[in-house]
C-alpha cells in the first residue's frame, strides 16, 4: 500500500515506524507507534524487562491527566507516560 498511498500524500514532514509486537502484546491501533501527546511524539523499540511486575506501581505513580491518556497496553506507551509525567 505504501507506493499507492505515497502518490496521494503531500507533506513537509512524515513520521513513520513499523515493528513487530513483543511478548503477548495485543496487535491493535492503540498499541502502535508513534504515540502523541500535545506537540510530542514517541516511539520506543525494545522491551522493558518484567513490565507486568511493575505496571501497576508505575500507573499509580502517574498524574491523572497522563494516566488517562494511555489507550493501549504496551510497555512503550507506558514509558512515554513516565516521560510525560516528569
Amino acid at each position: 500500500n505504501l507506493q499507492r498511498l505515497a502518490e496521494k500524500i503531500k507533506s513537509p514532514l512524515i513520521f513513520s515506524h513499523v515493528r513487530a509486537t513483543t511478548g503477548d502484546t495485543a496487535t491493535s491501533e492503540a498499541n502502535c507507534h508513534p504515540w502523541q501527546f500535545g506537540n510530542l511524539m514517541w516511539m520506543h523499540n525494545g522491551l522493558i524487562g518484567e513490565f507486568p511486575r511493575i505496571k501497576r506501581q508505575l500507573q499509580a505513580s502517574l498524574k491523572d491527566e497522563i494516566f488517562l491518556s494511555i489507550q493501549g497496553s504496551t510497555d512503550s506507551e507506558h514509558a512515554f507516560a513516565v516521560f510525560l509525567n516528569q
